[in-house]
C-alpha cells in the first residue's frame, strides 16, 4: 500500500465535517475560535439553539442538514462518552504536541448538532446547558472525535469524554453514519509499512442513516499511525474506496 492518503480524495467522505478556512464573522466582527466555521453561524440564526461561539476554544448548536459522500465519520473515542452533570469533560486520549481539532456531531442525524473548535492538552469541558440538554440529545448518541494536518495529510485522534481511569484500555471505536443506502461497506487496517490485517465487513444490506462501527484494538499501550482503507458499494455505482490515517492507541 503507498503510503497514507489524505481524507477527501475521493467522494467516499464528506469534506463538510473538517473545512478548512478562515474562521470570522466578518471584516470588523471578532475571529471565531479556532476550527468554528463562519459559514455555519450565519446559516443557523433561524434556528433553535443554532451553532455559534460558546466559549474562546469551540462553538456549537444545531446547523441545517447537509448530507454529503456516502460514509461519514461522527466519532472515534477511547471508551463510551459520559456527561458528568452540566459540562462534558473532554481530553486526549493520545498525547500529540501540535494543534488538535475537535468535532462533535449527533451521531443519528435526527438533531442536527454540531460542534467545532480546538481541543488543549489539558482538555476542555462542553457545556452543555446552551444546545445538549434542551435538545435532548443523549451522551449514546453523542459523537466526538479529533484530527490534525501535516504536509497536507489529516490524521484522526481519539478523544476520552469519561471519568475511566485509562479510556484506551479497550483501545478505540471509529464509528461513521451512512449517508445513503449501502450494498456493503468493509474496512481494513493497515501500518504504516504497508502490513494489513484481514479486512472487515462493517455491514450488508445498509440503510440510509445507519451507523456502522470499526473497533481498534490496544496495541500494547504503544501510540502508532495507521491507515484505514474503506470500500462501500453504492446500488448502481462504482465501488468507492477511500483511505485516511489514524492515530491509535
Amino acid at each position: 500500500m503507498r503510503a497514507i492518503q489524505a481524507l477527501c480524495k475521493a467522494v467516499l467522505f464528506s469534506c463538510l465535517l473538517i473545512p478548512l478556512h478562515v474562521y470570522w464573522h466578518s471584516a470588523s466582527a471578532q475571529p471565531l475560535p479556532l476550527g468554528c466555521q463562519s459559514d455555519l453561524v450565519s446559516e443557523s440564526k433561524a434556528l433553535a439553539y443554532g451553532y455559534t461561539k460558546r466559549s474562546s476554544s469551540y462553538c456549537d448548536g444545531i446547523v441545517p442538514v447537509k448530507n454529503r459522500g456516502e460514509l461519514q465519520i461522527v466519532s472515534f473515542t477511547a471508551g463510551p462518552i459520559r456527561f458528568a452533570g452540566a459540562t462534558l469533560p473532554v481530553r486526549r486520549a493520545i498525547g500529540s504536541s501540535g494543534t488538535l481539532y475537535l468535532v462533535g456531531l449527533d451521531k443519528l442525524g435526527t438533531r442536527s448538532y454540531r460542534l467545532d473548535g480546538t481541543l488543549p492538552a489539558d482538555g476542555i469541558a462542553i457545556d452543555l446547558a446552551p444546545v445538549i440538554i434542551p435538545s435532548s440529545l443523549a451522551a449514546d448518541d453523542l459523537g466526538l472525535f479529533a484530527w490534525t494536518e501535516s504536509g497536507g495529510n489529516r490524521e484522526f485522534f481519539p478523544v476520552a469524554a469519561n471519568a475511566q481511569a485509562d479510556p484506551t484500555a479497550t483501545g478505540a471505536e471509529l464509528v461513521f453514519r451512512t449517508a445513503v443506502a449501502l450494498v456493503q461497506a468493509k474496512a481494513q487496517i493497515c501500518e504504516v509499512d504497508g502490513t494489513c490485517g484481514s479486512p472487515t465487513v462493517l455491514g450488508s444490506n445498509i440503510l440510509q442513516g445507519s451507523i456502522v462501527s470499526l473497533p481498534i484494538r490496544r496495541n500494547g499501550g504503544v501510540a502508532r499511525t495507521m491507515s484505514v482503507m474503506i470500500t462501500a458499494l453504492v446500488p448502481g455505482r462504482p465501488q468507492s474506496t477511500i483511505t485516511f490515517a489514524v492515530r491509535v492507541p
